[in-house]
């Protein structure tokens, strides 16, 4: 998954990760199953960047890093 280059503003990171991942999951369905039933746990460094990223855009927003944890999940939820 392309990441969005770190000159972006925060809301404009926020809104490409957002979309690239829903598009990624949108794709390939199936990974959404393999991870919520615990099948498989994506933990390389490629596989966990988006996350990563989407932290940094809300540490940048102003989240502290309980809130960006909690903001984070809720995307998933």
């Amino acid at each position: 998954m392309a990441i969005p280059d770190r000159d972006q503003s925060w809301t404009e990171r926020l809104r490409a990760i957002g979309h690239r991942i829903h598009h990624a999951l949108s794709t390939h369905p199936i990974v959404v199953t393999l991870i919520t039933t615990g099948t498989t746990s994506p933990r390389t460094t490629e596989a966990l960047r988006p996350v990563e990223e989407l932290l940094a855009a809300l540490h940048d927003a102003g989240f502290d890093d309980h809130d960006a944890l909690r903001a984070a999940n809720r995307q998933h939820s």
